[in-house]
């Protein structure tokens, strides 16, 4: 079922920039928008993403601990691998 919504060109441009800058149709911001308020959730501001983010600083470790880590690192994952190989009885594979 389709309806029509008349909107003045400004409430018009205003979605439609809307959309575009989100990616998607104006019809798919709308239904995004309300599916936010349905299930009480909505879209975090910049600002409260900033905050968000200056609470998680305090856990986040800048120094050089020594040992690699990340989920990116080539070591950590050799070491996945290995340990993937020894649980399922296979023979280790030699690094290059």
């Amino acid at each position: 079922m389709h309806r029509t919504l008349k909107l003045s060109k400004a409430v018009h441009a205003a979605l439609e920039k809307a959309a575009q800058a989100s990616g998607t149709t104006p019809e798919g911001w709308i239904v995004s928008r309300l599916a936010d308020q349905e299930n009480g959730m909505s879209t975090p501001s910049d600002e409260q993403i900033a905050q968000a983010n200056a609470g998680l600083e305090e856990f986040v470790v800048h120094e050089d601990l020594g040992y690699d880590r990340g989920g990116d690192n080539e070591s950590i994952d050799a070491a996945l691998v290995q340990d993937y190989q020894k649980r399922a009885g296979l023979h280790p594979i030699k690094n290059k």
